[in-house]
C-alpha cells in the first residue's frame, strides 16, 4: 500500500447480503461472510453487460446512463451472488444439526458440494437476460413510485386546493412529494433487521474507500477512523437526481393543455427526460467528488450527504474486515 494518496477515484461498490462489494476500473470483487465467521470471496473482471450502448459512456451527459444501468446490472448480480451464498450457507447449517446416520450425512454433504460447484460456475456465468431483466423490473417499479405516484398526488392536491397548473408551484410541489416518499421509504425499511445489517455494510464500504483514497494502510483499525459518508455514493445521486428533475420538469408543460391524456403524455416525456438528467446528475457528482472543499459543491452536496446518515450505519470490525478484503 502506498503512502500517496489515490490519485484517482474510480472505486465504488455496494453493501450485499452479509457482504461488501467493490468495483474498480477493470475488476469487481465480492466478499460475504458466512454464519460461522468463515469468508467467502470472489474477483472478476467487469463484463460489457450493455453491447453497443457502452460506446456511449465516452460520451458527456451520455455516460451518466450509461453507468446508472451498468451499476444496476452489476448490483443486481453481486446481490444474487451474495443471497446465493447465505442461502447454501443456511442449508448446510440444517444439515449439520440433524442427527442422521454418518453416512447419510456424508452423502448429503455430496450433493451439496456438488451443488454449490454448480451454484458457483453459474454465478461466474450469469444469465445476462435474467440479470437484464432483474434490474429493468427494479427500474420499473422505480419510475412509478417516484414519479408517477408523485404526478397523482400532486393532481389532488392541486384539485384540494385550487394550484394554478401554469405555475412553477405545480413542479414544485410534485417535486416535494418526490422528496417525501423518498426519504419516507428509506426511512421505513431501515427499521427492518435485514437492512439494518446491509446499511451498517454500506458503511464499511465508505469507510474503506475513504480511508484507501487517503493513502493509509488498511487496517481495521486505520479504516475505522473514518466517516461512514462519501460523496460518491448512490444515495446523494439519488437526491441530486430528484434535485435536478424539480428544476427540468418546471420548463415541461402541464397536462391541462394536453387534453384527455395530458398526465400520461407528460409522464412520457418525463421518462424521455430521464437520461438527460441522469448525465446531469452523474456529471455533477463526479465534480463534486473532485472538488469536496469548494463551497458552492459543498452547498448543493450537503442534503445528500445528510441522506446518507439514514443509508449508511457504524460497522463492526467483521464488517470492516469484509469490506478491506
Amino acid at each position: 500500500m502506498s503512502d500517496n494518496k489515490c490519485p484517482v477515484k474510480n472505486y465504488g461498490g455496494q453493501a450485499v447480503v452479509e457482504g461488501v462489494m467493490m468495483r474498480g476500473l477493470k475488476h469487481f470483487a465480492v466478499v460475504c461472510r458466512k454464519q460461522k465467521g468463515e469468508i467467502v470471496s470472489t474477483c472478476e473482471e467487469v463484463q460489457n453487460n450493455l453491447g453497443w450502448f457502452s460506446k456511449l459512456s465516452k460520451v458527456l451527459f451520455l455516460r451518466g446512463s450509461v453507468a446508472l444501468v451498468d451499476s444496476m446490472v452489476l448490483g443486481t448480480k453481486t446481490l444474487m451472488y451474495s443471497a446465493d451464498i447465505a442461502i447454501a450457507d443456511e442449508e448446510e447449517n440444517k444439515k449439520e444439526d440433524d442427527s442422521k446416520s454418518e453416512k447419510q450425512k456424508q452423502k448429503e454433504e455430496k450433493e451439496l458440494n456438488r451443488a454449490k460447484e454448480e451454484l458457483k460456475k453459474s454465478n461466474n456465468k450469469v444469465n445476462g437476460i435474467f440479470v437484464g431483466f432483474s434490474a429493468f423490473l427494479g427500474l420499473v417499479i422505480g419510475v412509478c413510485l417516484f414519479m408517477f405516484v408523485p404526478i397523482l398526488l400532486t393532481k389532488v392536491t392541486e384539485s384540494l386546493f385550487n394550484i394554478d397548473r401554469n405555475s412553477y408551484f405545480f413542479a414544485l410541489i410534485e417535486g416535494i412529494f418526490k422528496f417525501l416518499i423518498f426519504i419516507g421509504y428509506v426511512w421505513i425499511i431501515s427499521f427492518m433487521p435485514d437492512v439494518k445489517r446491509v446499511f451498517r455494510y454500506h458503511g464499511a464500504e465508505h469507510k474503506t474507500i475513504n480511508c484507501y483514497e487517503k493513502g493509509e494502510e488498511l487496517t481495521i483499525e486505520n479504516v475505522q477512523k473514518y466517516n461512514t459518508i462519501n460523496p460518491r455514493c448512490g444515495t446523494s445521486f439519488l437526491l441530486i437526481f430528484i434535485s435536478i428533475s424539480i428544476i427540468i420538469f418546471c420548463f415541461v408543460p402541464n397536462p391541462e393543455n394536453w387534453g384527455k391524456f395530458g398526465v400520461l403524455l407528460r409522464f412520457g416525456l418525463k421518462i424521455f427526460l430521464l437520461p438527460i438528467i441522469a448525465g446531469i446528475s452523474y456529471e455533477f457528482i463526479r465534480f463534486s467528488g473532485r472538488h469536496q472543499k469548494n463551497l458552492i459543491t459543498r452547498f448543493f452536496m450537503a442534503p445528500g450527504l445528510w441522506m446518507q446518515r439514514l443509508t449508511t450505519k457504524e460497522p463492526d470490525d467483521k464488517m470492516v474486515e469484509c469490506a478491506i478484503k
